[in-house]
């Protein structure tokens, strides 16, 4: 009977054994690490600063400034291609600005291009006319004037205030003209080419010049008092063309390249091999504009393109954006 008993005891807690083990746990797969794409860092602006609906806010990076090759022509202008960082986040007009706009500001329009329409960009406007007019639209939002003038409007000379000579060009809060450095920033939008890139298929990205500008072989018009093209036949005659009508780079400003040339603030000189820091240019010397015009050949529109010339000049090629400097960048220091 004991040895019964013990028999039941034993079958017992050997149910019970069995039934206690727990079963082995599968192995939890290794998480697959998600690389997380770097994009712009989302600049918050300070009270009271914001973008007007002319502007686009141009976010700054290390970039390329210039280009090595010096086979074309004016291309040893634009060597040693050399590593420029800008500090602040600026805002540039989008479009080039228009007769009309110039017209409201100061009060008449020096435009050789007038048939063109009150749309086209404003020409024949001399550097020192472009830096007064920057002063008017500032007074007008209640900012810093970047320039201090002697007379006004066809008359104005202009140089900058003397609080913000040299890097300080870069702290006034006013509307002024880009340097040299932020509008070839703001017209690559990333490019690392001869022209900005621009979309035309889903995921593909093409350099075109003929879809982003006016220049000596598209820009035929109508109009009274325009000029015989660049190239083309004996009959075609160009000029300017209504700004935005071209594709946009992919920071959406217009007529970067083409159209008219733009007046920048350096004087002009030679670019440096080592990296540059907010880049101001020399302290004498002619002043810059940049971006080929509806004038220029293929081989003049290039981002790169550089030239040069008395900031007093008023030529039917040149007109001009303002810009303006937002805020530091919080990626300055990377």
């Amino acid at each position: 009977m004991n040895g019964l008993r013990w028999f039941v005891i034993l079958g017992v807690l050997s149910i019970i054994s069995t039934g206690c083990k727990q079963k082995k746990a599968k192995p939890i797969p290794p998480r697959k690490r998600v690389v997380k794409r770097k994009g712009p860092e989302k600049t918050l602006l300070p009270r009271g600063v914001k973008v007007f609906p002319q502007e686009v806010m141009v976010q700054v990076y290390p970039f390329q400034m210039g280009s090595d090759d010096t086979s074309l022509p004016g291309s040893k202008m634009e060597a040693p291609r050399h590593k420029v960082q800008l500090n602040n986040v600026f805002a540039i007009w989008r479009k080039e600005v228009t007769q009309e706009e110039f017209r409201q500001m100061m009060g008449y329009n020096p435009s050789h291009f007038s048939k063109c329409g009150s749309n086209c960009p404003v020409e024949r406007v001399s550097w020192h006319e472009a830096a007064f007019y920057c002063n008017r639209l500032s007074q007008k939002y209640n900012l810093s004037r970047c320039y201090r003038c002697n007379n006004k409007f066809r008359k104005a000379i202009c140089d900058v205030d003397p609080s913000f000579r040299g890097k300080r060009y870069y702290q006034c809060n006013g509307f002024r003209l880009p340097t040299e450095s932020e509008w070839e920033y703001a017209a690559r939008a990333g490019s690392t080419g001869s022209f900005y890139k621009i979309p035309i298929l889903k995921g593909k990205m093409v350099a075109t010049v003929n879809r982003i500008a006016w220049h000596g072989t598209n820009s035929q018009v109508s109009y009274p008092k325009s000029f015989r093209c660049a190239e083309g036949s004996e009959n075609d005659r160009c000029g300017t063309h209504p700004v935005g009508q071209k594709v946009p780079n992919t920071f959406g400003l217009y007529d970067m390249i083409g159209n008219v040339s733009e007046w920048v603030y350096d004087r002009f000189g030679k670019y440096p091999s080592a990296r540059q820091t907010n880049p101001i240019g020399p302290k004498s010397g002619p002043r810059v504009f940049r971006g080929c015009s509806w004038f220029h050949n293929q081989r003049e529109c290039r981002i790169s393109r550089r030239f040069r010339s008395s900031p007093s000049l008023r030529n039917n090629l040149v007109g001009f954006r303002p810009a303006r400097t937002l805020v530091r960048a919080k990626q300055a220091k990377q």
